[in-house]
């Protein structure tokens, strides 16, 4: 949602009023999107989620929890049980007595109050089937020219902007249906997942809208057992058929799907007690995440937000250490999350290329490639003789007795 409002009311603007034109920001959008399914066929994008801290991927899914129950609690989308406050940033909401009425007909409360909104309500609801042509269909303009710094600027706030907040919603989505390999932190398909994500970016942007990205409310689907791809199939079909039918759906209120939000982020927050909260130098950026995904508006400012607080607060502790040479340490270090610049798993090619290249150009190139690989043969040798010594003392865990008659034969197992 932060990056639907940023294209809206900062680039855009009001009516137009922004920076760029509407059909050139479309025209960023579009170029974005090619930008992202390259990095995602080279592996960059898997590689920046593996590269995140474990504790700030967890807190991200649960940050996602309260961002979604704040929509739920919400006006725009949700029952209305809290709203904006002048002298607060939230207030309780509700309905007041003085707009109370048995009819509900004249009130600003109902979703047809008796105002002008109400009744251009009223009658689109009572149209039941209609349907419009898109105006906006390939509106893009190429004359970046016009506007040279505002459209790089644009695109680059897209772009990562979309990564960070793209990547904390599958990687979240994905561990909330309990599909994420705990040994490389990623999921199955992931290159197939992230490459449709941005064919979807450029293809919206064709049909005039802003960058079209996964979205936290897929946990409503996933909460209910859709966990494939035959749910997103049905899900689409769904919504072609509401094209046709758009003033019944358009006139569900918001109050009756918002409570389906809450419950799914108090499904999400399930997962807060895997948070390594025995550091400081992992608790406090979890704790920033999960804080300003809510109060952010966003899932990617949370993400960003915790991702600093974890670089400034770690470096700093590194720095104290090597300066003090291991006297100032802090008092829960022990219990520190491991974390590496080199996640588990095959690294994007584009690293293993510029190392081979520095191997083979670099002095004792070959000397340090043939050590290197047999290394990896005698690692590998001792975890196949491992594996074999353990399969070897279960095989020693049967014993199998067989006397004369084999109607007698009996099998006495180790216990």
């Amino acid at each position: 949602m932060g990056i639907n409002a940023y294209f809206a009311y900062q680039v855009v603007g009001y009516h137009g009023s922004g920076s760029v034109p509407y059909n050139l920001a479309l025209t960023a959008v579009f170029v974005e999107g090619f930008i992202f399914m390259f990095l995602s066929l080279v592996g960059m994008r898997q590689w920046l989620v593996k590269i995140i801290p474990v504790s700030l991927k967890i807190a991200s899914a649960c940050g996602i929890g309260f961002f979604l129950s704040e929509i739920g609690l919400g006006h725009s989308a949700g029952i209305g049980a809290i709203s904006g406050a002048k002298t607060t940033p939230l207030q309780i909401a509700g309905c007041s007595e003085a707009y109370r009425d048995e009819n509900g007909r004249g009130t600003s409360f109902t979703y047809f109050p008796n105002t002008e909104q109400g009744d251009d309500r009223w009658k689109f609801f009572k149209k039941v089937v209609d349907f419009h042509p898109i105006t906006t269909l390939n509106v893009l303009d190429w004359n970046i020219s016009s506007a040279p710094s505002q459209f790089v600027l644009a695109l680059f706030t897209f772009l990562y902007v979309d990564i960070i907040d793209c990547t904390a919603t599958l990687y979240s989505m994905a561990r909330f249906s309990g599909v994420v390999d705990p040994d490389t932190g990623d999921f199955p398909r992931s290159t197939l997942a992230y490459c449709t994500d941005a064919l979807c970016i450029s293809v919206g942007s064709l049909l005039g809208v802003s960058p079209v990205t996964a979205f936290i409310e897929s946990g409503a689907g996933i909460a209910e057992g859709g966990k494939t791809g035959l749910t997103a199939m049905t899900c689409g079909i769904c919504f072609f058929v509401s094209m046709f039918f758009a003033p019944i759906f358009a006139s569900i209120p918001p109050w009756a799907t918002g409570c389906t939000l809450i419950l799914v982020g108090c499904l999400m927050m399930r997962q807060i007690v895997m948070i390594n909260w025995r550091y400081i130098g992992d608790a406090v950026p979890a704790f920033v995440t999960v804080m300003f995904i809510p109060l952010g508006y966003s899932a990617a400012y949370g993400l960003i937000a915790g991702l600093l607080v974890y670089t400034v607060l770690n470096g700093l502790i590194y720095i104290t250490k090597i300066i003090s040479r291991g006297h100032l340490v802090p008092d829960d270090e022990d219990h520190r999350e491991y974390w590496t610049i080199k996640p588990h798993g095959r690294l994007p090619w584009f690293l293993t290329a510029s190392q081979a290249i520095v191997s083979r150009f670099g002095h004792g190139s070959t000397h340090d490639l043939k050590q290197d690989s047999a290394s990896l043969k005698s690692g590998t040798s001792q975890e196949r003789f491992r594996s074999r010594s353990q399969d070897t003392n279960r095989e020693l865990d049967t014993v199998i007795v067989m006397p004369r008659d084999p109607q007698d034969e009996k099998v006495f197992r180790k216990i």
